[in-house]
């Protein structure tokens, strides 16, 4: 069980660093994927959600980013 629960720690941070990658080398499209990847796997994970939005709205899709603010908020709730 430790070690499951170490590699789903390597494996979500991973992600989040993948997303990030991609958002610094302009590659918006690949991180929105990364980051909704991640959220799938970690639904309160709201880092992920952050960025989601950053992106969404880096590439002028306003309404995607406050549609993930209000799926956070669901998270949370």
């Amino acid at each position: 069980d430790q070690r499951r629960v170490a590699l789903r720690t390597t494996f979500l941070a991973l992600l989040l660093r993948l997303g990030q990658f991609h958002i610094e080398r302009g590659e918006l499209p690949e991180a929105i994927g990364v980051f909704e990847r991640l959220i799938a796997v970690e639904p309160s994970r709201e880092s992920a959600y952050v960025f989601l939005m950053e992106a969404y709205a880096a590439i002028g899709q306003r309404e995607a980013a406050l549609a993930q603010y209000d799926r956070l908020v669901l998270a949370l709730a």
